[in-house]
């Protein structure tokens, strides 16, 4: 299963932790890295964490600006780490794997250099590409319009209904296509999966760059297809 695998994945990881005593402050060696006293490194950089063993074993994951470092970490997995010899509150839960405390620093510190780099690109991106910004001014307008409308309706006191917006979200998207694909992109960053949200991370840049939106595209969804069918046949 999946989760067997990344359990396992971790296991020479769980297993030297029972020695393990360096803080995530004291380990840190230097911008990006981290070390401890067991010969463990890692590294996060160009959007990907990767943490090696002394006898050169590693274990990888994608970052995004959109990465988070949860210490809640799945009671099997817990479980799974305590059965090794390690201590679970020793761990941090990354895009459905366990990774050593320690690393949190500098994820943390990466996740903020690609949130960074995204606003720029963002900003960078407005300009090159019309119709960016009407379509995320209209979709926040029309979003604001449903809540008000529907709080008026749960009210039920007779109080005035919000005026609709004169914009047209839809006509925008047919009106500015390259916008409107970046903007998908950005929806599928977002998601709760890493493959998901690496496949829409890609596709941004992609559109960024001046790729074709509709080739980018396609890309994007058979990326995550791929990812989904694989997932499903690894349970």
């Amino acid at each position: 299963m999946n989760e067997r695998i990344q359990i396992l994945g971790c296991g020479e990881l769980v297993a030297a932790n029972r020695k393990n005593t360096v803080t995530a402050e004291e380990a840190r060696d230097e911008r990006g890295r981290w070390t401890d006293s067991d010969g463990y490194t890692a590294t996060a950089k160009d959007g990907k964490l990767t943490v090696t063993s002394k006898a050169g074993k590693t274990q990888q994951t994608t970052l995004s600006q959109f990465t988070t470092v949860d210490k809640n970490i799945p009671t099997p997995v817990r479980t799974a780490i305590r059965n090794n010899g390690g201590d679970p509150d020793k761990y941090v839960w990354i895009n459905g794997q366990p990774f050593r405390a320690g690393v949190k620093p500098i994820v943390e510190q990466h996740v903020a250099e690609l949130q960074s780099a995204a606003e720029k690109a963002k900003q960078d991106f407005n300009i090159k590409v019309p119709g960016l910004e009407e379509i995320r001014k209209a979709d926040a307008e029309h979003e604001r319009y449903h809540y008000l409308f529907n709080k008026t309706m749960e009210r039920d006191d007779g109080g005035r209904f919000p005026a609709k917006p004169t914009s047209n979200p839809d006509a925008l998207r047919k009106q500015y296509p390259a916008a409107a694909a970046f903007l998908h992109a950005e929806g599928y960053s977002r998601g709760s999966h890493f493959a998901m949200s690496a496949a829409g991370t890609r596709a941004m840049e992609r559109i960024k760059n001046g790729e074709p939106h509709e080739q980018v595209m396609k890309d994007m969804e058979n990326e995550w297809s791929e990812a989904a069918r694989r997932s499903v046949d690894n349970s």
